[in-house]
């Protein structure tokens, strides 16, 4: 628009100025902050619009972000109580503008003309329209940021609307920006900068801010101002708790968004009016009365007037039928009215009348709103208003019912999952509780300092506690933490042997309860901290309630110089991952590279966001470290921590120096180091020999180490004391609760024991290596120092006193260092990367205190719904990493059994991936598919069996090592044992099964393996059983061999335990044959999938095919069997008729 137009449209000419052909101007308003605003005539349809047009000149960045802003959240957001947006664009001129209806007042005008609103007024006309209005943009993503009077107008039928998105913003994003990081209108905005953490949370400050001046009828200058007018408040005849909550300077306290503060502010509201009465009138025609005066009998209509008055007095319901039209229909005891509010009165016209059919009448009253207390007045045709009013209340108040009824039902829908989830856990409490684990072992044996234990039975790893329980022939229990399974071999390492011998002979491995209740009470925490809307992202909740919400990735993310080295299917799927504004979902088949993935995307993430942090999770032990490795290679040891509960010894020896006490430790000596490195310069500073004040402090830290260490040790010889008492006739539960309880204390006790005589010992070594001085403290009294300590504030030394305090003051905080768990939060705060897996993130409380921009889950389809939820409650975006057709969470539920009588079994046991993935945009999810790992043939069984033949396998025949290439020409084998007398499998005690004709023929492939590799780096050898006592079986032949296979990296053991894992060769012996066709646990899909896709360079079954091709139930040996005859180039049968 030309510089002349705009001083004439500013000078309101007589001569109409026009903008894009179309608009007509009427008259200049004031100015806001960044923008003109034009009263219009649309000469295309006559109506009165407003014109907005930037303040600065189009080309400044600021103006048309603000521009673009408000167009792009006006053009998302369709609500009643959101101004419309009818055009934008741009001016002849190049000029940015939006054309929106005309909204003749504001709220801030009201104010200015002494208005002051009650409580019912105020949320009729205001409160109500605008916690809608903020509702609807929050669940468009979209927080306005500058709700304050002046941008809250009415249409000329009071209608409040919602104005000036400029400075909105769509949640999302690493960071904000600082662009408007700090705009707002102090103090209707709160005073914190906008982060884009809790910017929905600042919408519900503005409004309670709002709200709190039409309630005093004060428009405020400051935050001082908002707290005198909050006291002023009282609270029957306001919710002063509700706004106190918003008001709070926490954005914390406050509502997280608008519809919870809708829910919170209409349940007030429902009881506020509940007891007060409010009269409607209803005006019928000539029309409709003669019609009903004939359904009622003929009545007269004087008659007719009073009966249907007294119908719908006797037993009102309402519910609405178009709120767009404001039709409502009203439900007496036998009649069913329509009317129609009416825009330039306060009546209600009927429309029709009809007889309630008895049969439909109580299924209608069912779908409508009771409405106590309010009363209908009937006028008759052409009778004047006498005092009709109420029309807005009653409206506000039906819509409130209706939003109670409709909120309470999608919230029960929405808390599905969640009362799902917490059923779950009550579950397993219950079981836990009720049906102890019980372990039937043969013998017990010493291994160093470990304990055997050879058990009865078919031992699942994923199904054991981590810690067990063996109670002595006195009461006593003996507790052993699980170290790893093999076969029907348990490895356990003794809690509180003591003195005692390891049990002799045969005995029972329990559960223990205690310990059992740990991992579930931490699920419980993060379950509620999600539901209950404390987990780092309030996205968190919304996203498992309706997934399909979720917003798409930004795309663009990958810089073109980034993982050049990597496919074009991993960088496409990188830059997903950059983008997420949620979360993305990738499915890993087996070989696909999804740790390469993890590793990539961690360094990369942490170089293009500089203040990201990232929280690595997983639900086993192996894949988390198989990451943590990658992340090593990468030089990024000095940025990671890794947290690992109790169970140190399942960790990789490599990633032990990132552990958290050791990294805190080493935070401690830092932090010590840079204390006394800023006394001995302040010693320096007042004239005092700095080396003889540092052995003063040295010594003075040394009194109290050892003040310490002693009063430790004597708690700590307290409890072994008590440990080792005999039992004291409790019952069982109360007498393994309470020596679990004193075990945990003690471990406790001894582990600070520990940390206090390293550091003892490093005092010490620092007190010798400053001289003879630092000698005699060391190995002499306490007395020396404390005379030094006196020497300080001798005279000639004016600010030895100073120095003084300041040496008191590190001793009191080298005191606190003592206790390392105290500092948990701060190493974890300077972390880039925290690792650990989903329960044991849990088992460190400062954890909860963490917010972490990314959150990656690997393994989660082996992870149940709340574990999962543990790391990602303290994430404000999330990337899980998994397969669905892999091994499931072990589920100890009864299959048999709906939950609660609500909770079929298949949801109980639903992961996150089965119920995400089908519901979330496309965008969010993806699939990694070039396969790497298995050459061609393995590769393609894989796929297309497991995998709909989705997988691409890259890897060629040729690639194959040459020693399994020659022994084994087909890269996929079935070695038959269909010929053989001797193929069925033997049941053993505790159900389980062996096959020793398999066990042979197995070990016969391995021999040969071993001959044909001698001489060259040893080849490994994944040998599974799907059997614990086939494992046996297997590792009895190697054993008992005269001639040991030294050539082969052998790792024997069952499907559960090699999942994440792989070697060169696999052989998979089914073990089952018999004659009654059950293939046991075989039939289940997951665990064959990961039985047969562990080999490299070629994959060896040892089995009775016919047996598993005539198996009638589930069977999924039977599309493996059709590859492979399908396949012969690269499969083959090999029959064996005798061995």
């Amino acid at each position: 628009m030309r510089s002349k137009e705009l001083n004439c449209m500013d000078k309101s000419s007589q001569s109409a100025e026009i903008v894009c052909g179309r608009y007509e101007v009427v008259e200049a308003l004031k100015p806001g902050g960044m923008a003109r605003v034009f009263r219009v005539k649309d000469r295309s349809t006559q109506l009165t619009l407003a014109l907005k047009l930037p303040m600065a000149p189009s080309t400044d960045a600021q103006a048309t972000l603000a521009f673009n802003r408000e167009r792009e959240a006006l053009e998302e957001l369709r609500h009643p109580n959101i101004v419309q947006l009818v055009d934008s664009g741009r001016t002849d001129e190049g000029e940015l503008f939006l054309a929106l209806e005309w909204l003749p007042t504001c709220l801030s005008e009201k104010l200015a003309e002494g208005r002051r609103w009650t409580w019912e007024d105020f949320y009729v006309d205001v409160g109500a329209p605008l916690v809608s209005a903020l509702a609807a943009a929050h669940k468009r993503y979209i927080a306005h940021r500058d709700i304050k009077p002046d941008n809250l107008r009415f249409d000329e039928f009071g209608m409040l609307k919602v104005t000036d998105f400029g400075i909105a913003k769509a949640r999302g994003g690493v960071g904000i920006g600082e662009t408007f990081k700090h705009a707002g209108s102090p103090p209707y905005t709160p005073p914190e900068a906008d982060d884009g953490t809790n910017s929905f949370a600042r919408d519900s400050y503005s409004w309670a801010a709002v709200a709190l001046t039409c309630l005093t009828g004060t428009t405020f200058a400051n935050y001082d101002e908002v707290k005198y007018g909050l006291a002023a408040l009282s609270a029957r005849t306001s919710p002063l708790e509700i706004l106190q909550r918003c008001l709070s300077l926490s954005p914390l306290e406050r509502p997280a968004n608008a519809t919870d503060l809708q829910m919170q502010l209409d349940a007030f509201h429902r009881e506020f009016t509940d007891g007060r009465p409010l009269q409607i009138t209803v005006q019928i025609s000539t029309r409709d009365l003669s019609e009903l005066a004939q359904k009622l009998g003929d009545r007269r209509p004087d008659e007719t007037l009073i009966l249907l008055r007294r119908d719908l007095n006797g037993s009102l319901h309402a519910y609405i039928v178009n709120e767009e039209d404001r039709t409502v229909r009203l439900l007496g005891a036998t009649l069913d009215v329509t009317c129609k509010a009416l825009d330039d009165s306060e009546l209600f016209r009927i429309q029709s009348v009809r007889l309630l059919e008895p049969e439909r009448a109580e299924k209608e009253r069912r779908l409508a709103c009771e409405l106590r207390m309010v009363t209908v007045d009937i006028l008759a045709p052409l009778s004047p208003a006498r005092q009709a009013g109420n029309q807005r209340a009653f409206w506000l108040r039906l819509q409130t019912e209706e939003g109670h009824r409709s909120r309470e039902r999608d919230r029960v829908a929405r808390e599905r999952w969640f009362d799902c989830w917490a059923a779950v856990l009550r579950e397993k409490e219950r079981i836990q509780k009720s049906r102890r684990l019980r372990i039937n072992f043969t013998n017990m044996r010493s291994q160093g300092n470990n304990a055997v234990a050879h058990c009865e039975g078919e031992l699942n790893a994923d199904a054991l506690p981590e810690s067990l329980v063996f109670k002595l022939p006195s009461g006593r229990p003996l507790f052993f933490a699980v170290h790893s399974v093999f076969g029907e071999e348990i490895t356990l390492r003794p809690l509180n042997l003591n003195d005692d011998p390891l049990p002799k002979g045969p005995g029972v491995l329990e559960s223990n309860y205690h310990a059992e209740s740990q991992p579930v009470s931490r699920q419980r925490t993060a379950l509620e901290n999600v539901r209950r809307d404390r987990a780092a992202s309030p996205d968190l909740k919304t996203l498992l309630c309706h997934p399909a919400s979720a917003r798409e990735p930004d795309q663009g993310g990958l810089p073109p110089d980034c993982a050049k080295d990597l496919n074009d299917e991993k960088r496409a799927l990188l830059e997903l991952a950059l983008g997420v504004n949620g979360i993305l979902i990738l499915e890993g088949p087996p070989g696909t590279g999804k740790t390469t993935f993890i590793a990539e995307l961690i360094g990369l993430y942490l170089n293009i966001f500089p203040a990201a942090r990232i929280l690595l999770s997983s639900q086993t032990h192996t894949a988390l470290d198989h990451v943590i490795v990658k992340l090593l290679e990468k030089g990024m040891e000095q940025v990671m921590v890794r947290i690992h509960g109790e169970r140190l010894e399942k960790i990789d020896e490599r990633a032990l120096p990132l552990t958290l006490d050791i990294k805190t430790r080493t935070w401690i000596e830092r932090v010590e180091e840079r204390a006394r490195e800023h006394l001995r310069a302040q010693a320096k500073q007042v004239g005092l020999n700095a080396e003889e004040v540092e052995v003063v402090v040295l010594g003075e830290q040394r009194h109290i180490l050892l003040a310490e260490l002693r009063e430790q040790q004597a708690r700590l010889a307290i409890l072994t004391s008590s440990m080792a008492e005999k039992s004291t006739g409790e019952e069982e539960d109360a007498e393994v609760t309470k020596t679990s309880t004193l075990l945990d204390e003690q471990t406790q006790v001894a582990e600070q024991v520990k940390i206090l005589q390293r550091r003892l010992k490093k005092v010490d070594e620092k007190l010798y290596a400053c001289g003879a001085y630092g000698q005699a403290v060391a190995s002499q009294s306490d007395e020396i120092s404390k005379e030094w300590m006196e020497a300080l504030s001798k005279p000639d030394a004016p600010d030895a006193e100073v120095l003084k305090r300041h040496v008191e003051l590190q001793l009191e905080w080298f005191s606190r260092l003592g206790a390392s768990k105290n500092f948990h939060g701060a190493v974890l705060g300077e972390a880039r990367v925290v690792a650990g897996t989903c329960v044991g993130l849990g088992s460190v409380q400062a954890i909860g205190e963490q917010v972490f921009d990314l959150c990656i889950v690997d393994e989660v389809s082996k992870a149940t719904p709340t574990e999962t939820l543990i790391p990602m409650s303290r994430s404000k975006r999330w990337v899980l990493v998994g397969d669905p057709k892999q091994l499931p969470p072990y589920s100890e539920l009864d299959r048999n059994k709906v939950l609660e009588q609500r909770f079929p079994i298949e949801e109980a046991e639903a992961t996150l991936l089965d119920i995400l993935t089908p519901q979330l945009p496309r965008l969010c999810k993806a699939q990694l598919t070039e396969q790497r790992r298995m050459v061609g043939g393995i590769g393609r069984l894989i796929s297309e069996v497991f995998y709909e033949g989705k997988l691409v396998t890259i890897r060629k025949a040729e690639d194959r090592n040459p020693v399994a290439a020659k022994l084994h020409g087909h890269e996929v084998e079935w070695h038959t044992t269909a010929a053989l007398k001797q193929r069925r499998d033997q049941e053993m005690p505790g159900r389980t099964y062996r096959n020793a004709t398999e066990a042979t023929i197995v070990y016969q492939i391995l021999e040969r393996l071993n001959d044909a590799n001698r001489g060259r780096a040893p080849l490994s050898v994944a040998v599974i059983a799907g059997y614990s006592a086939q494992v046996n079986e297997l590792d009895q032949r190697l054993r008992g061999t005269a001639k040991p296979l030294q050539n082969l990296q052998i790792d024997i053991n069952t499907v559960h335990a090699f999942q994440g894992k792989d070697a060169d060769i696999c052989i998979y012996s089914v073990t089952r044959s018999n004659d009654r066709g059950r293939l046991g646990f075989q039939r289940e899909t997951p665990l064959l999938n990961v039985a047969l896709s562990r080999g490299r360079d070629a994959l060896i079954i040892v089995g009775d095919d016919d047996f598993c091709r005539s198996v009638n139930v589930e069977n999924p040996f039977r599309p493996v069997l059709a590859h492979i005859d399908n396949n012969p180039a690269e499969c083959a049968i090999v029959c064996h008729d005798r061995i």
